[in-house]
């Protein structure tokens, strides 16, 4: 059996931090899996304290639990261990996972 966990009912402020390992420093892609039945979501891409994105509108999956994954674009991660900060600049979504690729 497999479990799946993700953060819902994500509001306006809130925030999840991650600690990442960067292989190689550069620009990297951030896919984001997330759910809304709505398209009012938004997020910021912080790194070390220095917000990297403006506002990222989280598109509309259809319901609450039917996640698709999006991409964020152009983000410079340095190499070594960072914090990825996503900031809820407007709520309504679930999000299930994010990932970096090159």
């Amino acid at each position: 059996r497999t479990e799946n966990f993700w953060a819902t009912t994500i509001e306006k402020a809130e925030w999840l931090q991650y600690p990442f390992n960067v292989p190689k420093g550069g620009t990297y892609t951030l896919k984001v899996n997330a759910a809304t039945d709505a398209d009012s979501g938004e997020i910021s891409i912080i790194v070390d304290g220095k917000t990297v994105t403006g506002h990222i509108k989280v598109p509309a999956t259809g319901a609450a639990k039917k996640f698709a994954t999006f991409d964020v674009n152009n983000i410079p991660l340095k190499k070594g261990t960072q914090k990825i900060r996503i900031m809820v600049d407007q709520g309504g979504f679930n999000l299930a996972y994010i990932q970096f690729v090159r």
